[in-house]
């Protein structure tokens, strides 16, 4: 596990709890918000400016993907954990022509819940604070 200054700690989880807080308000399945509504709640919600929201956020994002590039796992008690999977190299079709294609193999982002954010997310109602 990768331990994190306290101040990224800090705004990351309070990025968490409005994430959790915006889609448990969401009436729509599939709802997003742009960078700039993303930075303006994070900013009220740690009583900060958006410049020090998106600082803050884009570190947080910076170490999440060189630690897990580098083959660590990142874990967020109560949110859950950020590592890679390896998708070997295989055939595939091209939809247009069926030809077969070679696809390359390749390493991808994983995020697995925790217990804790499926609870609150499968809870009905306002997250619990």
């Amino acid at each position: 596990m990768l331990l994190v200054s306290l101040k990224y700690l800090t705004y990351v989880h309070l990025f968490v709890q409005m994430y959790i807080s915006i889609h448990n308000m969401q009436e729509v399945p599939v709802a997003s918000i742009t960078k700039a509504e993303l930075l303006d709640k994070v900013a009220k919600a740690a009583d900060t400016t958006k410049a020090d929201a998106e600082r803050v956020l884009a570190g947080f994002f910076d170490v999440v993907t060189s630690s897990t590039k580098a083959g660590d796992k990142v874990g967020w008690p109560g949110f859950g954990n950020f590592s890679t999977t390896k998708r070997p190299a295989r055939d595939g079709r091209n939809p247009r022509t069926g030809e077969t294609v070679k696809i390359a193999a390749s390493t991808a982002m994983k995020f697995t819940s925790s217990s804790t954010l499926k609870t609150v997310l499968n809870t009905k109602g306002k997250a619990k604070k």
